[in-house]
């Protein structure tokens, strides 16, 4: 759970434990976090993401384009 909430926290943009906003602003992050945890590991058993995929050529082909 811990590098999940870590890895959420890189997700926002943030360092782990540090808000530009200050005390509150963390307060309010820890318990999204912590409700969004279901979701992350659902998304990490979908497995690594392929670098060389092309959404933009994936969609053209499926499309006709």
């Amino acid at each position: 759970m811990a590098g999940n909430l870590e890895r959420a926290g890189k997700l926002a943009d943030l360092e782990t434990g540090q808000v530009a906003h200050g005390d509150a602003a963390q307060a309010e992050i820890a318990p999204l976090l912590v409700r969004i945890e279901p979701i992350l590991e659902k998304v990490d058993q979908f497995g690594i993401t392929d670098a060389e995929f092309d959404m933009q050529a994936f969609t053209d082909e499926m499309w006709g384009g």
